[in-house]
């Protein structure tokens, strides 16, 4: 006779509860929680072996014509994108922001009056409360006294320094600091430090007294694609836009 030898029980997380739905039940704000839980704990093994970085969409567009740095907002393009700990994070319209409200953000952030430096632009979510039990009725956003608090996904976009001397974004080109970033970072083991984000540009801003002036944008030297070798193709992009502004310098075919 074989014996089979079966360890002792073992609770599963109270997060793998799923609610069980019938026709007439109540549900309230606890049991949808609960449904929301169950569903991200059972897709958070899947989506934490696949490769971080972007899926499709989340590109970089400005109104009118020129580089991105010349014009003070930009647009966020819908998207699908996954972060090292496995979230994802999708903007389904396009969102807005201001060159200038993101670096005041990063300076009130980091105490900080100098935002020389080179970036990467991150895209991040994070849950906020609207009108949480704690705020007294006087002080809440909601016009409605019988309207519960909410729990609401923010989208946004923030910097994210690099451990690049100030001095250089003055004195090297800026092809050979995208370049110099992107070849250090092929393997992609980087993108375990983003805190629930993504990349998706390369930015450098220099500081003159009190104003803060962004000198270049390069979308393909910080954009980092969900795929196996995404920091070589990452390389590969950095390289064939710098090789293609040369050329097109030149008055040479860009292919």
């Amino acid at each position: 006779m074989t014996f089979i030898v079966l360890h002792r029980p073992i609770a599963s997380s109270a997060k793998l509860e799923r609610v069980h739905l019938f026709a007439g039940r109540h549900l309230g704000e606890e049991e949808f929680d609960r449904q929301q839980e169950y569903a991200d704990a059972r897709l958070l093994p899947l989506l934490k072996t696949h490769q971080a970085g972007v899926v499709f969409g989340l590109n970089l567009n400005s109104n009118g014509g020129g580089a991105l740095a010349d014009h003070e907002s930009f647009v966020v393009n819908p998207g699908l994108a996954v972060t090292a700990q496995g979230q994802t994070l999708n903007v389904q319209m396009p969102l807005r922001a201001q060159w200038q409200a993101i670096i005041e953000h990063y300076l009130a952030s980091t105490a900080s009056a100098d935002a020389t430096g080179v970036y990467y632009l991150t895209l991040q979510q994070a849950q906020r409360t609207i009108d949480s039990p704690t705020v007294e009725p006087c002080q809440r956003a909601e016009f409605d006294p019988t309207r519960d608090s909410r729990l609401v996904t923010v989208t946004s976009v923030q910097l994210q320094r690099l451990a690049i001397a100030p001095a250089l974004v003055a004195t090297t080109p800026a092809e050979q600091l995208q370049n110099w970033v992107a070849a250090d970072r092929v393997d992609g083991s980087f993108l375990s430090g983003f805190n629930q984000a993504v990349p998706l540009a390369l930015v450098a801003i220099t500081t003159s007294g009190d104003t803060h002036s962004v000198a270049w944008v390069s979308e393909p030297a910080g954009r980092y694609e969900a795929t196996p070798q995404g920091g070589y193709r990452t390389l590969l992009n950095q390289t064939s836009a710098a090789l293609r502004m040369v050329m097109q310098a030149h008055s040479l075919p860009a292919n």
